[in-house]
């Protein structure tokens, strides 16, 4: 099943019938869009984003049986002809943060099947889209 993060706006878009369920896990509960994929909101109401429980909410995508995420965000350019509104997919990213996380040279993070209809989509629908660049996480 296919999990998206995206931002509330998403909701207000043509997506099929959602219905909200609270999903339990091992880190807590978590809030979970489901139809015909899940939705995990990425902002939380009355939550800064360093106080979300996103253990529970990568969890309760597990339980819901997700096997591939594909996420949406915004995120500045240090390149000046990457402009504001450019829509760019990743091929590789630095995390700089002392948010825990596992190394393990089985877990792909970039699942070439899953980036190549991302890619192939984008095309037809927004030609003007970006393959390629790094997306450098940073806290704060």
């Amino acid at each position: 099943m296919l999990g998206i993060i995206g931002g509330t706006s998403l909701l207000f878009t043509d997506l099929p019938p959602l219905e909200k369920m609270t999903v339990a896990t091992p880190f807590g509960k978590a809030e979970i869009h489901m139809g015909a994929f899940a939705l995990l909101m990425r902002h939380q109401h009355n939550l800064p984003p360093h106080r979300i429980n996103y253990r529970a909410c990568l969890a309760a995508l597990a339980i819901l049986g997700v096997d591939k995420i594909v996420a949406f965000g915004s995120a500045g350019s240090l390149k000046p002809d990457i402009l504001p509104g450019s829509i760019v997919i990743p091929t590789d990213y630095i995390s700089v943060t002392d948010i825990p996380s596992i190394h393990e040279c089985t877990i792909e993070h970039i699942r070439p099947e899953l980036d190549a209809d991302m890619i192939r989509i984008l095309g037809e629908l927004v030609p003007e889209a970006r393959v390629g660049g790094v997306y450098v996480q940073t806290r704060g």
